[in-house]
């Protein structure tokens, strides 16, 4: 007949005191032990001759305590909701740089907005901006980014019937094939003024890589999807160029060409 239940734990009471203080081979020996006398499989065996120590007596009742499941308790974030909005604002403002952009202007950028009275944060909440990384800052408004990413949109249609008399080849004025290009104006003049004119291949964005990925960041976002083709816009988009080429080559692209310098030293 085997043992019964209050047996077997003062058999694990017992056995659990030589236990700890076994070698590795000796408990070994004792776990064969054990298991030979209660019938236990050896991983609840092993369990139960490890863990005897976290069983603590409570109200004259016997009660298991992992003593490895700690409560965890919830940290507060330093980058509290305030340093959340605070980013935002400046980020927006900034047109929205990446993380590595944004970080070295930051102490300058908020220096300025307080002096205009476009912010208003607390010290505290300055400070930590002061001391926020680029890695953090790309984290902190991932989830603002994805909620406001732009839908891919584009306005553009090929002419059907004018593409087939335009070659694909790869020099002269080459565009892709966007009716801003593949229209009948800009074939008759190139043909008057014996220009190539050739575009890109269907779906290969590659073939006029340089300019597609200046389409949206900088016409579209600041221009539209309109088509300006009278003098009066015509002079109000050069008036626009103007002020937006220095923006965008030396202000906009500044700090990143800046990092890249102290990459190579």
């Amino acid at each position: 007949m085997g043992l019964t239940m209050k047996e077997r734990k003062s058999v694990v009471s017992e056995i659990a005191k030589r236990y700890k203080k076994a070698s590795k081979k000796q408990k070994g020996i004792i776990l064969d032990e054990l298991i030979a006398l209660t019938g236990y499989n050896r991983s609840y065996a092993s369990f139960l001759l490890s863990s005897h120590e976290k069983i603590v007596r409570m109200n004259n009742r016997v009660l298991k305590v992992d003593l490895t499941m700690k409560t965890k308790k919830k940290k507060s974030k330093y980058y509290d909701d305030d340093v959340k909005k605070a980013l935002i604002k400046v980020w927006d403002v900034l047109d929205c740089p990446c993380g590595k952009r944004l970080k070295p202007v930051l102490p300058e950028i908020i220096y300025k907005l307080k002096e205009f009275k476009e912010i208003q944060i607390e010290r505290d909440v300055e400070e930590k901006l002061f001391k926020i990384s680029a890695s953090t800052i790309d984290r902190i408004l991932s989830e603002y980014k994805r909620m406001n990413k732009p839908k891919g949109k584009t306005y553009t249609k090929p002419g059907s019937l004018l593409k087939s008399q335009i070659p694909i080849k790869l020099f002269g004025i080459d565009s892709d094939n966007g009716a801003e290009f593949i229209n009948h104006q800009l074939h008759r003049y190139c043909v008057e003024n014996n220009i190539t004119f050739t575009r890109s291949r269907k779906y290969r964005k590659n073939d006029n890589c340089y300019v597609e990925q200046k389409n949206y960041s900088v016409v579209r976002k600041y221009v539209g999807y309109f088509r300006y083709d009278r003098e009066v816009e015509l002079i109000t988009l050069k008036r626009l160029y103007e002020s937006l080429r220095l923006y965008i080559n030396f202000f906009s692209a500044y700090n990143e060409t800046n990092l890249k310098r102290k990459n190579w030293k």
